[in-house]
């Protein structure tokens, strides 16, 4: 226990978000299907990456502030 809340405590600090989200239940499922370290790690980093860049995208369409189209007939 006192392993996991190093490990969660070091992820916050790194700001791998994803990774504290993600990480056990992916050792599980590694654990499972006798994954390699490598395709663990892999898979966490995938994880992140893929958080990131929808966050990034996210923040860049609030940024843009598109005009809101209005209907005609309030649909």
């Amino acid at each position: 226990m006192k392993q996991e809340l190093l490990l969660e405590s070091y992820l916050k600090e790194l700001r791998l978000s994803r990774f504290v989200q993600s990480y056990q239940s992916l050792a599980q499922e590694a654990a499972r299907t006798n994954l390699s370290y490598e395709r663990y790690l892999l898979a966490l980093a995938q994880e992140e990456v893929a958080h990131r860049e929808g966050q990034r995208i996210e923040r860049a369409i609030q940024e843009a502030r598109f005009p809101v189209r209005k209907r005609a007939g309030g649909v």
